[in-house]
């Protein structure tokens, strides 16, 4: 998953487009998996947060993979979103990016205490 996630950094940074075919499966897999499996989807934008300061990487992973996230979380799932905001200052920086109108009612009142109204990480 780390080693997935680096190669999607770096195809980012690189200006995106076309995906390299060796890489199209697991950048598939991470930009789908919200539906399928969001704690997974979770994992990566945990584990994308952890690992890079880029803030339009982590600004896109948050429009792409939590906004889908929190658009129907189990209770659970939001439970775990909610811990992670009070023990990652970087989570709350993700949660200012998705849009109120893309998300459950009930995950924009339990995240809306973390988002920031600047969305510049530093």
């Amino acid at each position: 998953m780390r080693e997935q996630l680096d190669r999607y950094h770096q195809y980012h940074m690189q200006g995106g487009g076309n995906w390299p075919e060796e890489d199209a499966d697991a950048f598939g897999e991470i930009t789908s998996c919200a539906y399928r499996d969001p704690d997974k989807a979770l994992a990566f934008i945990v584990l994308a947060s952890s690992r890079t300061d880029d803030e339009d990487f982590l600004g896109m992973l948050a429009c792409l993979l939590l906004e889908d996230v929190l658009e129907n979380p189990s209770e659970e799932l939001l439970e775990r979103i909610v811990a992670e905001a009070k023990s990652s200052e970087s989570f709350r920086w993700l949660l200012s990016h998705p849009y109120q109108v893309a998300i459950a009612p009930r995950a924009w009142q339990a995240i809306q205490q973390f988002r920031t109204k600047d969305k510049s990480k530093h």
